[in-house]
Parts: structure tokens; sequence; C-alpha cells
């Protein structure tokens, strides 16, 4: 069964590995003229040789997160190559309608430093595809999948965000890619997960969360709840600004409605019924509708 489940991984991920190789490269034969990109934020950033040796690791973690995924998680496994597939695709469309370029730097021409920034500056054909950066969208979802497996150690799961998003930086720091290339790699929707992912691992007594559902899909929701449960049973303070009073039942003991900036309800866990039903009242006094936008 294990030599089975082993089996179809390597076949999956060979596949999706051939799929991320004929289109990433196979689109620069029909791209038209690039257009130019990068600003004066990316002049400041410095180039550092040294940093293509994190950027190299990629290659690492390409490999290595699925495995441990496919180790400990399957379907997540199964997930996160879904994921890639998809990202790939989008930004193959991306690349086809608006491909992008910018001037790199001359790498050192003596030493392993300067080979190895040699091999990833001549891996091109011509240099495109810079905008958004696949090499930092991947690095981000290996961050999400690592945050997204509580069965891994923490510590395990901290180096790979941390290593993760150490790539992210090299992307610029070795002028392979420009900020908005990284930027442009992390949708909204992603960008709110990241930020309530990395306050909720804070190893701080009091957190202050506001509006921390909008925007998240159901299993998102849900991964949300845990993390702040955990937390909790952490021993910290978690204190939470919502409007979504169904997502906040499960993870919180005491509910204060607020009118005009001030308090003008408590309610202690398992009246979340009446809260409701004074939150809609509130509601249609000040705006005329009710939360669920009819007319009242």
């Amino acid at each position: 069964m294990v030599l089975i489940r082993w089996g179809v991984f390597f076949l999956l991920w060979a596949g999706m590995m051939v799929f991320h190789l004929v289109t990433y490269f196979g689109s620069q034969y029909l791209e038209g003229e690039p257009h130019t990109v990068g600003g004066s934020l990316d002049e400041r950033i410095p180039f550092h040789p040294g940093w293509i040796y994190i950027y190299s690791s990629w290659f690492v973690l390409l490999l290595g997160v699925p495995a441990l995924l496919n180790i400990v998680a399957p379907e997540l496994c199964l997930k996160y190559m879904l994921a890639h597939s998809i990202d790939q695709l989008l930004s193959n469309i991306i690349y086809l309608i608006y491909p992008t370029t910018f001037e790199r730097p001359v790498p050192p021409k003596k030493g392993l430093t300067g080979f190895v920034i040699g091999t990833v500056y001549g891996a091109n054909h011509r240099f495109l595809n810079c905008a958004p950066s696949v090499h930092c969208s991947v690095s981000f979802l290996f961050a999400f999948a690592a945050l997204a497996a509580p069965m891994l150690p923490l510590w395990l799961r901290l180096v790979i965000v941390v290593w993760s998003l150490a790539i992210v930086a090299s992307t610029m720091l070795v002028k392979q890619h420009m900020v908005i290339d990284a930027v442009t790699a992390l949708p909204a929707a992603v960008q709110r997960k990241t930020a309530l992912a990395a306050t909720l691992m804070q190893r701080k007594p009091v957190l202050l969360l506001d509006e921390p559902f909008d925007g998240l899909d159901a299993e998102s929701l849900e991964a949300a709840q845990r993390l702040i449960l955990r937390r909790q049973a952490e021993g910290a303070t978690v204190l939470v600004a919502s409007r979504l009073l169904p997502a906040l039942e499960p993870v919180c003991d005491d509910i204060r409605l607020t009118d005009g900036g001030r308090i003008a309800a408590e309610y202690r866990r398992g009246e979340y019924a009446r809260a409701g039903q004074e939150l809609e009242r509130l509601f249609a006094l000040r705006y005329g509708v009710t939360t669920s936008g009819k007319i009242s």
C-alpha cells in the first residue's frame, strides 16, 4: 500500500513538473514584445550574489514539501499539486497577455557563485515571464501548505515558512525578479490569509484581530478558527472584531455588540441566537436594512 501511494505521488509530481516546464518555457516562444518593469524601490534593493544559493534551494522544497505532505496528509498533498498547476496555468495566461522583462546586472565572472548566477540567468531562452513570479508564488504555496498541515511539528512548519519567505526575498536580491513580480505572485485573498496566519503564530499574550474572517472560504475559515482555539489553549487572550457572528460562535467565550462606539449589549457563549437578533435590530435602526440586505 505504501509503495502504491509513493508510486502515485511520483507519477503525479512528475506530471506536474512536465506541465510546469512546458508551459513556462514554451510560452516564451509565443509571447510578443515584452514590457519593461521596475521602479525606484527596485533600484534601492542591492545586488547580493550570495543569495543565489537561497534562490536555488527552491528546488529542494519543490520536491520536499509535497513529499512531506504525502507522508502526513495525502489529501492535502493532492490539493497542493492542484494549486501548483492552477498557479502555473494562470501565470502563463498573464504572460501571454502582458509579457514583462527588465535589465539584469552583469553577474560575477569567477567562482562558484558567478557560475551559479550565470547558469540561472542563462536558463531563459528570452528573459521574460517576470510578473507574476512563479518562483515567488510557489514559495508562498510552500508556506501555506506548511501552515495548513498541523500534523507537522511546529518547528518544521516554521522552518518551511521562513525558508519560503527567504526564497521570495532572494528573487529580488539576486535581481532575478522585481518587487512587482513578487507582489503580483500573491493574490489579495492569499495576502489576507498570510497576514492572519502570521498574526496567530505570534507568541504574544494578547492578540487583536480586526475582521479576520472576511474573504475566507469555508476551509480557510475552519483553519483560522482552529488556530485561534490553539492560541487560546496556550493561554493567549484573543480579541476579535467581526460582523460575522456564526464564525465567532466556535471561538468566543463572550460577545459584545457595539453601536456608535459604545457597547450596546453583552452575551455569553450559548447566547448567539439572541446576539444575532439584537444585531439585526441595531442594523435595521441605523441603516434601515437587515444584515441580510432586506429593507426593514
